[in-house]
């Protein structure tokens, strides 16, 4: 199978092990006409308190992650195909198309869409942590934006997501760093969305 065009060259950690990322034509995935992500790694681990320690492949914590987030209804790529063999791990996810990162969407923007982007991403977030789960990497450049239609933002690589009530401060830390929210208005608008969102019910 064609490997396709490489997005994100080989990682690799200490345990000896990498993790690379492809983007694809969709057609041997059942996805003609479209494009999709497929994500391998080999001896990638982390090490969840879930499991004990035990020594766990990062896809399979950004699968177990999606499919949550899935559970939710919340906005993010479709999970197509998964296979564990060994000390090796394949995941392949839907490409968001037509899209621009939250990055590029806000610098286009003028005060009042702004403010309805943040807002819209303030909801997603407040609703992933009112479950439990954490994002783990919130940033701009990981929050896609339609450019027509529902402008609601979908969330992209779950790798570092996990189940933790306890995080969501940092997370949400994280995101303020990452991010140009660079007015009060814009922080208040923000948050405000964002406990309404932690506030309905799941």
């Amino acid at each position: 199978m064609n490997a396709g065009t490489l997005v994100k060259p080989a990682q690799s950690r200490d345990t000896g092990g990498w993790s690379v990322i492809y983007r694809a034509d969709g057609g041997p995935w059942g996805r003609a006409g479209t494009h999709v992500y497929v994500k391998t790694q080999h001896h990638y681990f982390c090490h969840p308190l879930w499991r004990l320690g035990l020594p766990t492949m990062l896809l399979r914590r950004e699968l177990r992650a999606l499919r949550a987030a899935a559970r939710l209804s919340l906005p993010v790529p479709e999970v197509i195909f998964f296979r564990e063999e060994d000390d090796v791990c394949e995941l392949v996810i839907e490409e968001v198309t037509d899209a621009d990162t939250l990055h590029d969407a806000l610098l286009g923007a003028d005060a009042t869409t702004r403010l309805e982007l943040l807002q819209a991403t303030a909801w997603v977030i407040g609703r992933i942590h009112a479950s439990g789960w954490t994002h783990g990497s919130l940033a701009e450049t990981h929050i896609l934006v339609k450019r027509e239609g529902q402008r609601t933002p979908w969330f992209i690589d779950w790798e570092k997501a996990r189940w933790a009530p306890h995080a969501r401060k940092a997370d949400l830390a994280r995101f303020f760093r990452r991010t140009q929210v660079v007015t009060p208005e814009e922080r208040r608008a923000f948050l405000a969305a964002y406990r309404s969102a932690r506030r309905q019910p799941r």
